[in-house]
């Protein structure tokens, strides 16, 4: 399950104090979402950090409960997580101009022609698209930004519109397609979606929320919508 809110930030608040708020607003966010997750105890979210750890990739998770995964994000006044019972990643990003540095980093030669078929006023949220959906996998997998995102490639086809009476953009496995590619830039492997399953939204018009996962998000908070695909 994937759920997301907004949370009140000061204005000016920065550096350490304005982590501390958005890692604690992402565990709140958390905390709720555990309070009907079977056989997980009922604690504050104070408390919840005591039971988190950390693996050598850095990708948090419960030693005490390994049967429960989840990944938290947070961007500007927005903190995402998603729970489930197989290993997972989320991210979330506000929608803003991406530099020419950050897009030469990122995207490889087949996403940077794709990304020329977008209007200008397009391009930055589907850029952020292709960032959050790599860093959702590097996190899925353990290992973050030890991610080759040069060598990662991911095809996005048009959105899919849901939703009664707001509209509401999503893209599920259907709508992206995934593969590692060798040095030379050619296909390497694909990872198929019996393997890992993608969501992709784009949330009150302001920022998109990437999942990867052994198993489908079935469901997204705000009551937005539920299921994966359009009724």
């Amino acid at each position: 399950m994937i759920y997301v809110r907004k949370f009140l930030r000061p204005e000016g608040i920065k550096g350490k104090d304005k982590y501390r708020l958005e890692h604690e607003s992402g565990l709140r966010l958390l905390a709720d979402a555990l309070k009907t997750w079977p056989g997980f105890p009922q604690i504050k979210p104070e408390e919840l950090e005591g039971l988190i750890a950390r693996k050598e990739g850095g990708k948090p998770y419960f030693p005490d409960f390994p049967q429960v995964h989840f990944n938290i994000s947070h961007s500007q006044d927005v903190a995402v997580c998603a729970v489930g019972s197989a290993p997972l990643g989320v991210d979330v990003e506000k929608i803003r101009p991406v530099s020419q540095n950050l897009a030469r980093h990122m995207l490889t030669e087949g996403e940077r022609r794709l990304m020329e078929a977008f209007h200008e006023d397009e391009r930055n949220r589907e850029m952020i698209c292709l960032w959050t959906l790599k860093e959702s996998l590097g996190k899925a997998l353990g290992i973050g930004l030890g991610l080759n995102f040069r060598r990662t490639e991911f095809m996005l086809k048009p959105w899919k519109i849901c939703g009664d009476p707001e509209t509401m953009r999503i893209r599920g496995n259907t709508e992206i397609e995934f593969r590692f590619l060798s040095e030379q830039g050619d296909k390497e492997r694909r990872i198929f979606p019996e393997q890992w399953h993608f969501f992709q939204t784009v949330w009150e018009d302001g920022y998109v929320i990437s999942y990867c996962g052994r198993e489908a998000a079935v469901s997204y908070s705000q009551r937005h919508w539920t299921g994966t695909e359009c009724s």
